[in-house]
């Protein structure tokens, strides 16, 4: 019951503050956020993002295409606190960001640099366990140094934060899976305790025969084992999980995407409704002209029908979702080989 009231407590008290800035933001005190107003609105939003390269009118496009549920081109209050939630978990990063960031900037410049740097590697690498210092601290300047003047500021520190607060939930959620695996609690995985968890990781592909499925627990195992003793222990286990993690943020994407296009809800694509997916990866590729479409379906069909039913089921639609229409880096180059 506290909780119920506290709950409800912080809800009114972000209502109200959320109003306070839409008031602000109402200049012309229509209701509505609108014309000039959604500038203001999204230069409000970018500024919690140091330098960003886009401009105004395309942050103000992005924001309505998420916030507008209405589609009518403005925000009303309903919908503006929706965006303030957001904000308001927004800067509840800074300021996490920024006491760690203080922590690490020993001198106060308001920059980390040079042995900072190095101190803030150590730092990131205990979520990383194996990773070679130099060659993460180049790939980590590569990333958030986006001025790239050989110093991190704090909204650039931001970045590396918010990775690593998500680096930390994934880790708990791998040893949480590896203790369940870990029968023997032996502080590995082996032998048998492969073989499951090598069927997990199987059951997010389609079919395979026994053959295909050998050499994928192989090729598997040999690429995740580093040190090559046969057994996998939890940062070499967590690398695994990370890779499961996006493969089944890809099959989600792709489940959303095949409902759609499951007119019949069958819980199959047959060849009228492969027909978009064909129409959308032309369009992809700008080759919409002199597309015999009942041929090109027949062909989109049989490269991926594991079973030769004529028709694809989820896991098979997402051979074709990967490649044509998901967005890159889904499921990135360290993916595990389907």
């Amino acid at each position: 019951m506290m909780n119920s009231e506290t709950n409800e407590i912080d809800q009114e008290k972000l209502r109200t503050v959320a109003r306070e800035k839409f008031d602000e933001l109402d200049t012309d005190k229509s209701n509505f956020l609108e014309n000039a107003e959604l500038i203001k609105v999204a230069e409000w939003v970018i500024s919690s993002f140091g330098g960003v390269t886009t401009t105004l009118e395309e942050a103000k496009s992005r924001m309505l295409q998420r916030i507008d549920s209405n589609k009518d081109g403005k925000l009303d209050f309903d919908e503006f606190i929706v965006l303030f939630q957001l904000m308001s978990a927004r800067y509840a990063l800074i300021d996490r960001a920024k006491t760690k960031f203080v922590e690490l900037d020993a001198d106060a410049s308001g920059f980390l640099e040079n042995a900072e740097i190095d101190k803030c590697v150590v730092w990131a690498l205990e979520a990383y366990v194996g990773e070679d210092p130099a060659v993460y601290k180049t790939s980590l300047m590569q990333k958030v140094d986006e001025n790239k003047d050989g110093k991190i500021d704090l909204m650039e520190f931001t970045i590396l934060f918010e990775d690593m607060l998500a680096r930390l939930e994934l880790i708990q959620a791998a040893k949480k899976k590896f203790d369940e695996l870990d029968v023997d609690k032996s502080g590995f995985l082996e032998a048998a305790e492969i073989n499951v968890l090598m069927e997990q990781v199987l059951a997010a592909y389609v079919e395979k025969s026994p053959e295909e499925r050998e050499k994928f627990k192989l090729t598997l195992l040999d690429r995740i084992d580093s040190n090559k003793d046969g057994k996998l222990d939890l940062p070499e286990f967590t690398k695994l999980w990370e890779e499961m993690m996006a493969r089944l943020d890809l099959i989600e994407q792709a489940r959303k995407k095949f409902k759609s296009l499951d007119t019949d809800k069958s819980g199959f694509l047959e060849k009228p409704e492969l027909t978009v997916v064909l129409m959308e990866w032309a369009s992809t590729c700008k080759s919409q002209t002199d597309i015999d479409v009942e041929a090109a379906c027949t062909e989109l069909i049989a490269s991926v029908d594991v079973n030769g039913d004529g028709k694809l089921d989820l896991l098979e639609f997402v051979v074709i979702f990967e490649s044509t229409m998901a967005s890159k880096g889904v499921w990135g180059k360290t993916a595990v080989a389907a």
